[in-house]
C-alpha cells in the first residue's frame, strides 16, 4: 500500500490516498501495527480529508474548469466545480495575494508550486517573489472562504470531520479568532501553525502583527 502511494505520488500525485480495509484487520498484532504505520506515513503528506462525494466533485472540475487570460493580465478561473487547487509553472512566479481574488495561499512541493482556491470563481494575479502577506499553507480539512482585510487580517471559514489544523507561512505573528476564543499560532519554522478543538470555524478572523 505504501508503495503505491508513493509511485502515484512523483512526480506529481496523480490520485488521492483512499485508505480502504476491513474489520479483521484489527484483530491481529502484525496488522495493527501495519495499519498504525500506513496512517503515520499518510500523515507525514499533510493530506486534506474529504468524503468521496467531496473528491468527486474536485474531479469534475478537472474536466469542466476554465481559464483565461484578462485584458489586465490576471488569469480567470471558472466552474472549478469542488477543485480548490491548480498547479502552477514555477516561471510564471507567485500568486500576488492581495490583487487575486478567491486565492487563499501557495504551497511549493517538489511535484510543483500549487495555488490555494477559497472557491470555484477566482481571479489569480502573479508576480516575480513569494507574496509576505499571510498565506495559507496546508489544511487538513476544506477551505470555505478565505478573504483578505488588508495586508494582515483574513476573514476564513474551514469545516471537515477532524479537528482542525491548518499552517500560515507569515514571517511575524498571528493569532485566530473563532467562536469568542483566541488561538495563538505555533511558531514551525517558516509557517504558524493552528490546532483547533474544534470541526469548523465560521467568519473566524486571522490578524497578524
Amino acid at each position: 500500500m505504501l508503495d503505491t502511494f508513493e509511485l502515484t505520488d512523483s512526480p506529481r500525485r496523480l490520485r488521492g490516498l483512499n485508505l480502504y480495509y476491513h474489520f479483521y484487520s484489527g484483530t491481529k498484532q502484525a496488522s495493527i501495527k501495519a495499519m498504525d504505520d500506513v496512517y503515520t506515513a499518510m500523515q507525514r503528506q499533510q493530506p486534506i480529508s474529504l468524503w468521496m462525494g467531496d473528491y468527486l466533485r474536485r474531479v469534475r472540475g478537472l474536466y469542466e474548469g476554465s481559464m483565461a487570460r484578462r485584458t489586465d493580465g490576471r488569469w480567470q478561473l471558472r466552474s472549478l466545480q469542488g477543485l480548490r487547487t491548480v498547479r502552477l509553472d514555477p516561471r510564471l512566479g507567485w500568486p500576488d495575494l492581495l490583487n487575486s481574488e478567491g486565492v487563499a495561499g501557495v504551497r511549493d512541493l517538489p511535484q510543483g508550486r500549487y495555488v490555494h482556491l477559497s472557491n470555484d470563481r477566482a481571479v489569480l494575479a502573479l508576480q516575480a517573489t513569494r507574496d509576505t502577506a499571510p498565506a495559507l499553507e496546508y489544511a487538513n480539512v476544506p477551505l470555505q472562504a478565505w478573504e483578505y482585510r488588508g495586508e494582515r487580517e483574513v476573514r476564513l471559514s474551514m469545516a471537515g470531520q477532524f479537528a482542525l489544523r491548518f499552517a500560515v507561512r507569515y514571517a511575524g505573528n498571528c493569532s485566530l479568532s473563532a467562536a469568542g476564543r483566541r488561538y495563538e499560532g505555533q511558531r514551525r519554522g517558516d509557517l504558524l501553525e493552528f490546532n483547533l478543538e474544534r470541526q469548523e470555524v465560521s467568519d473566524a478572523v486571522l490578524a497578524c502583527r
